[in-house]
């Protein structure tokens, strides 16, 4: 097994597995508990790609991706180191044994303590069949190349943990970010609109995304791509209105302005619209949308405005 194949799956089973809250740091380390994560990539239809992740042991995920496009399907279901099963309702059905050769590679956090990771390579057989809405992806495939990585429970030095948590930089003011956020429902969905610029001269970054439920299906849509530097940096002595246009590249179409007035009233109008995996193009400016505007250290502003 390729050292590169080993890494990916070691990250997909770390990323199902959040740092505890409460580490012991008084004590000199922390506990990062056990995990399983399970990835097949099943093929290709209509320039989607469309592969399955197991999020532990309990629930399966199948994503198709196209471009900045990519659509995330998720179910309870059952993986292991034997078998994967998840139920997608009226999207179709995943069931299959797994086969393979199994090795052990150390834990990649140093000074930690714990058995070693088992990484499993091998094969899923049997039924594997999917249609996204409107028949925008489909696939019925009996097999597929797949991975898993089961990572035993390890206690980790406080100080390795640090670094694991969040990066320090050196130079605050190099992580300085603008976000622009919009937000409205779209068919019973969360539509919401992200714009992020940092005042290094970076380009604007944008994602579009919408959750929703199907049945027993959780579904999330997102869009990403790259764009013209809006002009988000307001300063308080800036005359009013306060105005930014956000420009993004494709496969985003058109654009959108963000308006402050001096009595605190927020427009945000435009032609701007974005194609959703499965939904086609749908809006991202005008009535209905509700935008802010929030500014603070990068990190911090991954997760959005707060």
């Amino acid at each position: 097994m390729k050292a590169r194949g080993g890494l990916a799956i070691l990250v997909c089973a770390l990323a199902a597995t959040a740092l505890p809250a409460d580490a012991s740091a008084d004590r000199g380390h922390f506990v990062f508990p056990g995990s399983f994560s399970l990835h097949a990539r099943l093929g290709k239809s209509n320039g989607y790609t469309i592969s399955v992740d197991s999020l532990g042991r309990r629930q399966v995920a199948l994503t198709v991706r196209h471009g900045g496009q990519r659509a995330t399907y998720r179910v309870r279901g059952h993986a292991d180191e034997e078998r994967l099963s998840a139920n997608f309702g009226r999207f179709g059905l995943l069931r299959g044994d797994f086969a393979g050769e199994t090795s052990e590679r150390s834990f990649f956090i140093r000074g930690c303590r714990g058995r070693k990771t088992i990484i499993g390579t091998g094969r899923l057989t049997g039924s594997f069949h999917f249609r996204g809405e409107d028949g925008y992806v489909e696939i019925a495939v009996k097999g597929a190349k797949a991975r898993y990585a089961k990572i035993f429970r390890h206690v980790c030095d406080t100080e390795d943990a640090e670094g694991l948590r969040r990066p320090s930089p050196s130079g605050a003011e190099e992580f300085t970010a603008h976000e622009l956020e919009a937000r409205s429902r779209h068919d019973g969905g969360r539509l919401s609109f992200r714009a992020l610029e940092t005042e290094t001269g970076f380009s604007l970054l944008a994602a579009a995304s919408i959750s929703e439920r199907a049945g027993r299906v959780g579904v999330e849509r997102v869009t990403e791509a790259g764009g013209e530097l809006a002009g988000l940096d307001f300063g308080r002595g800036d005359p009013y209105p306060r105005t930014a246009t956000v420009t993004p590249h494709d496969p985003f179409r058109g654009s959108a302005t963000y308006t402050e007035q001096q009595d605190g009233s927020i427009g945000w109008a435009g032609d701007l619209r974005v194609p959703l995996a499965g939904l086609g193009v749908v809006p991202l400016a005008g009535p209905g949308f509700r935008a802010e505007r929030c500014s603070g250290d990068l990190l911090d502003l991954l997760e959005g405005c707060p």
